[in-house]
């Protein structure tokens, strides 16, 4: 399989990262890879025929998933007479 520069592009664009300091090429390109589909042609993943199509979005629910599970436990406010921590 094959990620283009071009879909690791539109994923940095989709997960609001412009820059590989976080996710480099390659971290995405693993994670493009998980997600193959049929191409336009109608051909599976597995044939010979098949064009590297994959489903961006589900990999940028991966990113925005692990970028959730990092921030889910900071915060830290106070609010109507209670501490939240």
């Amino acid at each position: 399989m094959s990620v283009s520069a071009a879909d690791i592009a539109r994923l940095r664009r989709m997960i609001a990262e412009p820059t590989s300091t976080t996710y480099t090429d390659s971290v995405l390109s693993e994670m493009i890879e998980r997600y193959p589909v049929h191409d336009e042609a109608g051909n599976a993943p597995n044939s010979a025929q098949w064009t590297p199509t994959y489903d961006l979005n589900a990999a940028a629910g991966d990113v925005w998933s692990e970028k959730a599970a990092a921030l889910s436990t900071m915060f830290d406010f106070s609010a109507d007479g209670g501490s939240y921590q």
